[in-house]
């Protein structure tokens, strides 16, 4: 599965951490500082290491977010490579409105302000499609939205519990 850092703010870690178990349940490897960087680690040489061995930069937005220098930083190491190698690795999530950087405006967004299980839908359906399933098979978009978007149908028509959906997600993220 893939590596994955997660840059955010101090004031969103909370989302942070949420969003790293819910990561992990599907089989990725986040990377969160507070739970890679130890006492007497340099800070800036395990940032460095973390982004460097990063498949993907998932930054997370908020106000707090896009005025933090070192979320910049993070991010836009990454974004330079993403260039180099006209692959995508930075992924975005909306958290809270926000006036989103120039370089991220282009780029579509996982949406977490209402809805956690559709943003982890929309940011699993960003991953998966270049995983390869058990070495033979490459997940599409198109396959995963669709089964992901029956599940938000049920739970919006109160047909399955919002934790079951979720977990049916992870699951279908996994495969």
């Amino acid at each position: 599965m893939s590596a994955i850092y997660i840059s955010y703010s101090t004031d969103d870690k909370k989302f942070a951490k949420k969003l790293t178990k819910d990561l992990e349940k599907s089989g990725h490897k986040p990377w969160l500082d507070e739970w890679e960087i130890k006492v007497g680690d340099s800070i800036h040489k395990k940032l460095e290491e973390g982004i460097a061995n990063a498949d993907f930069v998932v930054v997370i937005l908020s106000p707090n977010a896009v005025q933090s220098g070192w979320v910049d930083n993070e991010w836009r190491a990454k974004h330079w490579e993403e260039i180099k190698k006209k692959e995508v690795l930075v992924l975005p999530v909306l958290l809270r409105d926000c006036e989103i950087p120039t370089l991220l405006k282009t780029k579509k967004y996982a949406d977490f302000r209402k809805d956690h299980s559709r943003g982890i839908a929309q940011l699993m359906a960003a991953i998966n499609p270049v995983i390869k399933d058990s070495g033979t098979e490459i997940l599409t978009t198109d396959h995963f939205s669709q089964e992901v978007s029956g599940l938000i149908t049920e739970v919006q028509s109160q047909k399955m519990p919002l934790s079951q959906s979720i977990s049916k997600a992870l699951d279908i993220a996994v495969r």
